[in-house]
C-alpha cells in the first residue's frame, strides 16, 4: 500500500513526533489485557485463600441471623454484604485503572493527547469505514480472535484429558476432593492460558509497531521538503552553530594544515600546528571533547592528518587555551608526536601540509612568555628529530 502511494521512505523523527502528539502511537491492547490477567491471577494464587475465606463468610452470613426477625435480619445481611461487595469492587476497579495506566506508560511512555477522542467528520466517512473493515488489519484481528478461541478449547481439552484419572477418583473424597481438583485444574489453566496469550500479545505488539511504521511512511518529496524546512529554519541554524561552538574550540579551517591530532583515545582531541620558523613551538589550533572530538577525528581523517593516541599528552594539552603554544615542559613529548606524525605521512605517501596563511591569535606563535628566547631555541632543537 505504501509503495503504491509512493511512500517508500521511513518516517522522519519530526513526523513521528507529530504523530505522537496526535495520539498516533503503537500500543497493544492484547498486551495490556494479558498482563492484567496475569497480575490478577498471580494475586489470586498468593492471596486466594484469604479472599476465599471472606467470600465463604459472606455466604454463611445469613445463618447468623436465624434467631432474629426477618426484616431486621434481611436489612443487616444486605448492609454487610453490600459493604463487603462494594469494597471488593472498588479495590478491583482502582487496581485495574492503576495497572492499566502503568502498563500503557511502559508501552508508549508519558503521553496526553485529546485529538484521538475529538469528534471528526472523517470518522463518519462510509467509504473509509468500509475499507477499514476489509483491511489487512481487520483480517489480522479476526485471525487473532479465532486463534485465541481455538487455543482456549485446546487448552481446556488437554488439561481435562491430562487429569482424567484424578477426576475419576474424586467421588470417594467428597467436597474436599472436588475443591482440591478444582484448584489444581484452575492453576494449570491460568498458567497455560497466560503463557499462550503472552506470546500472542508480543506478536500483536510487533504487528502494531509495524502497522504504525507503514502508516507514517513518507514520499521522497515530503522528506526533502521537511529537510529544507529544518535547514532553512533560523532557530535550527543558530542552535547548530551554538552547539558546534560548545563542542569544538578553535578554528576548524586550520585542521587540514595541522601537523598532528593528539587523542585520548576517543574523548579528547587536540590538533597541533607546527611550521618553523613561523611557529617557535607547536600551536594548539583546535580542541574538542566527546562529540567535538568525534568531529575533529572525522575531519582529520578526511584531510590526511595523522591521529596519535597519547592519553597523558592529550589531557595536558586540552587544558591549554587554543591559539597558544605548548608549555615548555612538554616540548620533548610533543616532539616525539610530531616526528611520529611525519613518519606516518611519509609512509602513507602524504606531503607535509601547506603552511596556513595566519593563525588567528596575536600570541599564537609565541612560546612561554616567561622566557621566550630560551623556550624558542629549546623548542626548535627538540623538534628537529
Amino acid at each position: 500500500m505504501s509503495d503504491s502511494d509512493g511512500k517508500t521512505e521511513q518516517a522522519t523523527p519530526r513526523k513521528r513526533e507529530d504523530a505522537r502528539k496526535d495520539g498516533q502511537v503503537a500500543r497493544s491492547e492484547d498486551l495490556t489485557n494479558t498482563l492484567l490477567f496475569g497480575l490478577f491471577a498471580g494475586y489470586l494464587l498468593i492471596d486466594g485463600a484469604r479472599l476465599g475465606a471472606e467470600l465463604t463468610a459472606l455466604i454463611v452470613l445469613p445463618y447468623q441471623y436465624f434467631d432474629q426477625p426477618f426484616a431486621a435480619a434481611a436489612e443487616a445481611v444486605a448492609t454487610l454484604i453490600f459493604a463487603k461487595a462494594l469494597t471488593l469492587i472498588m479495590l478491583i476497579l482502582i487496581a485495574t485503572v492503576v495497572l492499566s495506566f502503568t502498563i500503557q506508560l511502559i508501552q508508549i511512555g508519558p503521553l496526553f493527547s485529546t485529538k484521538s477522542i475529538t469528534p471528526s467528520l472523517k470518522k463518519l466517512n462510509v467509504v473509509n469505514n468500509i475499507k477499514e473493515i476489509f483491511s489487512v488489519n481487520s483480517l489480522f484481528d479476526l485471525i487473532k480472535m479465532v486463534a485465541k478461541t481455538g487455543l482456549m478449547f485446546l487448552i481446556v481439552q488437554e488439561i481435562l484429558y491430562g487429569n482424567l484419572d484424578m477426576l475419576l477418583k474424586l467421588p470417594p473424597y467428597g467436597l474436599p476432593g472436588v475443591l482440591y481438583a478444582q484448584g489444581r485444574l484452575m492453576q494449570q489453566l491460568v498458567f497455560t492460558v497466560f503463557f499462550v496469550f503472552a506470546v500472542m500479545a508480543v506478536i500483536d505488539l510487533f504487528w502494531q509497531r509495524r502497522r504504525l511504521s507503514k502508516q507514517l511512511m513518507m514520499q521522497k518529496h515530503e522528506v526533502k521538503r521537511e529537510h529544507k524546512e529544518n535547514e532553512g529554519n533560523p532557530e535550527t541554524k543558530n542552535f547548530r552553530r551554538n552547539l558546534f561552538r560548545e563542542i569544538v574550540s578553535g578554528d576548524m579551517a586550520m585542521l587540514p594544515h595541522a601537523s598532528a591530532v593528539v587523542a585520548n583515545p576517543t574523548h579528547l582531541a587536540v590538533a597541533l600546528y607546527y611550521k618553523p620558523p613561523a611557529t617557535g613551538l607547536p600551536v594548539i589550533v583546535v580542541k574538542g571533547s566527546d562529540a567535538g572530538a568525534t568531529q575533529i577525528f572525522k575531519a582529520a581523517r578526511l584531510a590526511g592528518v595523522p591521529i596519535i593516541q597519547n592519553i597523558g599528552v592529550a589531557r595536558r594539552l586540552y587544558q591549554q587555551a587554543v591559539f597558544t603554544s605548548i608549555p615548555s615542559d612538554m616540548i620533548e613529548a610533543v616532539a616525539e608526536i610530531i616526528v611520529m606524525a611525519r613518519q606516518i605521512r611519509r609512509a602513507a605517501g602524504y606531503e607535509e601540509p601547506e603552511a596556513a596563511e595566519e593563525i588567528s591569535a596575536p600570541d599564537a606563535a609565541a612560546p612561554d612568555a616567561a622566557a621566550p628566547d630560551q623556550a624558542s631555541e629549546s623548542g626548535n632543537a627538540g623538534l628537529r628529530h
